[in-house]
Protein backbone atom coordinates (compact mmCIF):
# COMPACT_ATOMS: atom_id res chain seq x y z
CA UNK A 1 0.00 0.00 0.00
CA UNK A 2 2.78 2.45 0.96
CA UNK A 3 4.61 1.77 -2.32
CA UNK A 4 1.40 2.26 -4.31
CA UNK A 5 0.76 5.65 -2.73
CA UNK A 6 4.35 6.76 -3.29
CA UNK A 7 4.26 5.62 -6.93
CA UNK A 8 0.97 7.47 -7.52
CA UNK A 9 2.28 10.71 -5.97
CA UNK A 10 5.52 10.54 -7.96
CA UNK A 11 3.62 9.81 -11.20
CA UNK A 12 1.30 12.78 -10.62
CA UNK A 13 4.25 15.05 -9.79
CA UNK A 14 6.00 14.11 -13.04
CA UNK A 15 2.88 15.00 -15.02
CA UNK A 16 2.23 18.29 -13.25
CA UNK A 17 3.08 21.69 -14.69
CA UNK A 18 2.49 24.31 -12.02
CA UNK A 19 0.12 26.93 -13.36
CA UNK A 20 -1.61 29.56 -11.20
CA UNK A 21 -5.39 29.59 -10.90
CA UNK A 22 -5.46 33.13 -12.29
CA UNK A 23 -4.08 31.82 -15.60
CA UNK A 24 -6.24 28.67 -15.71
CA UNK A 25 -9.55 29.98 -14.35
CA UNK A 26 -9.24 33.77 -14.21
CA UNK A 27 -9.60 33.67 -10.41
CA UNK A 28 -7.11 34.12 -7.59
CA UNK A 29 -8.15 30.81 -6.02
CA UNK A 30 -10.07 27.92 -7.55
CA UNK A 31 -9.91 24.35 -6.18
CA UNK A 32 -10.51 21.59 -8.70
CA UNK A 33 -10.18 17.81 -8.58
CA UNK A 34 -8.09 16.72 -11.58
CA UNK A 35 -7.80 13.04 -10.65
CA UNK A 36 -9.15 11.83 -14.00
CA UNK A 37 -6.76 14.15 -15.85
CA UNK A 38 -3.78 12.79 -13.92
CA UNK A 39 -4.87 9.25 -14.77
CA UNK A 40 -5.28 9.78 -18.54
CA UNK A 41 -3.24 12.82 -19.62
CA UNK A 42 0.52 13.15 -20.08
CA UNK A 43 0.60 16.72 -18.73
CA UNK A 44 -1.69 18.36 -16.18
CA UNK A 45 -1.65 22.10 -15.52
CA UNK A 46 -2.60 22.92 -11.94
CA UNK A 47 -1.41 24.38 -8.66
CA UNK A 48 -0.71 22.92 -5.22
CA UNK A 49 -4.24 22.41 -3.93
CA UNK A 50 -5.36 20.76 -7.17
CA UNK A 51 -2.37 18.40 -6.96
CA UNK A 52 -3.07 17.57 -3.30
CA UNK A 53 -6.81 17.14 -3.86
CA UNK A 54 -6.17 14.86 -6.83
CA UNK A 55 -3.76 12.70 -4.80
CA UNK A 56 -6.43 12.28 -2.11
CA UNK A 57 -9.07 11.44 -4.71
CA UNK A 58 -6.75 8.81 -6.22
CA UNK A 59 -6.23 7.21 -2.79
CA UNK A 60 -10.01 7.03 -2.40
CA UNK A 61 -10.84 5.84 -5.93
CA UNK A 62 -8.07 3.23 -5.97
CA UNK A 63 -9.11 2.07 -2.49
CA UNK A 64 -5.57 2.56 -1.16
CA UNK A 65 -6.64 3.90 2.25
CA UNK A 66 -9.82 4.51 4.19
CA UNK A 67 -10.94 8.18 4.13
CA UNK A 68 -9.85 8.74 7.74
CA UNK A 69 -6.24 7.93 6.74
CA UNK A 70 -5.66 10.84 4.32
CA UNK A 71 -6.59 14.48 3.85
CA UNK A 72 -5.48 17.98 2.92
CA UNK A 73 -3.33 20.32 4.97
CA UNK A 74 -2.84 24.04 4.48
CA UNK A 75 0.67 25.16 5.39
CA UNK A 76 2.68 28.34 5.41
CA UNK A 77 5.90 28.28 3.41
CA UNK A 78 6.35 32.05 3.43
CA UNK A 79 6.46 34.21 6.51
CA UNK A 80 4.40 36.90 4.79
CA UNK A 81 1.09 35.04 4.93
CA UNK A 82 -0.55 32.53 7.23
CA UNK A 83 -1.43 29.72 4.82
CA UNK A 84 -0.06 29.82 1.29
CA UNK A 85 0.43 26.20 0.28
CA UNK A 86 -1.56 22.98 0.28
CA UNK A 87 -0.29 19.40 0.64
CA UNK A 88 -1.94 16.02 1.00
CA UNK A 89 -1.24 13.80 4.00
CA UNK A 90 -1.46 10.01 4.17
CA UNK A 91 -1.22 7.72 7.19
CA UNK A 92 -1.01 4.14 5.93
CA UNK A 93 0.50 2.93 9.23
CA UNK A 94 1.98 4.80 12.19
CA UNK A 95 3.85 7.45 10.20
CA UNK A 96 2.19 10.39 8.42
CA UNK A 97 3.50 10.99 4.90
CA UNK A 98 3.19 14.21 2.88
CA UNK A 99 2.52 14.60 -0.85
CA UNK A 100 4.01 17.95 -1.86
CA UNK A 101 4.33 19.22 -5.42
CA UNK A 102 7.07 21.74 -4.49
CA UNK A 103 9.58 19.26 -3.10
CA UNK A 104 12.33 17.44 -4.98
CA UNK A 105 11.02 14.40 -3.09
CA UNK A 106 7.27 14.73 -3.61
CA UNK A 107 6.49 12.10 -0.94
CA UNK A 108 8.18 12.38 2.46
CA UNK A 109 7.62 11.90 6.19
CA UNK A 110 5.63 14.55 8.04
CA UNK A 111 8.41 14.79 10.65
CA UNK A 112 10.78 16.00 7.90
CA UNK A 113 8.31 18.75 7.02
CA UNK A 114 7.95 19.85 10.66
CA UNK A 115 11.72 20.03 11.11
CA UNK A 116 12.19 22.03 7.91
CA UNK A 117 9.34 24.45 8.65
CA UNK A 118 10.47 25.19 12.16
CA UNK A 119 14.15 25.44 11.21
CA UNK A 120 13.74 27.72 8.17
CA UNK A 121 10.66 29.76 9.01
CA UNK A 122 11.19 30.29 12.74
CA UNK A 123 7.80 28.89 13.68
CA UNK A 124 7.75 27.81 17.29
CA UNK A 125 5.32 24.90 16.96
CA UNK A 126 3.80 22.97 14.05
CA UNK A 127 0.39 24.46 14.93
CA UNK A 128 1.74 27.87 13.93
CA UNK A 129 2.11 26.87 10.30
CA UNK A 130 -0.43 24.19 9.42
CA UNK A 131 -4.15 23.65 9.49
CA UNK A 132 -5.89 20.42 8.56
CA UNK A 133 -8.68 20.82 6.03
CA UNK A 134 -11.64 18.50 6.49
Amino acid sequence: MQKQIKAMVEKYREKMIWTPDKVLFGKYEHWVDLWENFEKDDVVKCDCEDFALSCCRAAFEQDLLSPDKFGLMLVSIKQTSKFDHCVAWFKPKQIVWIADNTSRRPYYKFSDMVHTAIQHNTYETPQDWFETVV
